[in-house]
């Protein structure tokens, strides 16, 4: 996986709601090496805590959470 080519472009081209998590301790992906496509109202980011690599086992009720709040913004928007 390391060696796959980088598919920003394909969250920039999306036209639809996306959501990144990412846990704020992985120590595979730095969070400064992340994903982070052009800024767009439909992007949201979030960096979770007390979370790694795997932040939907590491800390699933902060990532449950997050895809609430995502998905109610993504719906009224």
């Amino acid at each position: 996986m390391a060696a796959r080519p980088d598919r920003t472009e394909v969250l920039e081209s999306y036209p639809g709601p996306v959501l990144i998590l990412h846990g704020r301790e992985d120590q595979l992906i730095p969070e400064r090496e992340a994903a982070r496509p052009k800024a767009s109202s439909a992007v949201v980011r979030e960096i979770l805590p007390a979370a790694g690599h795997m932040p939907m086992w590491e800390n699933p009720d902060a990532t449950a959470r997050a895809i609430v709040r995502w998905a109610r913004m993504a719906h009224e928007g």
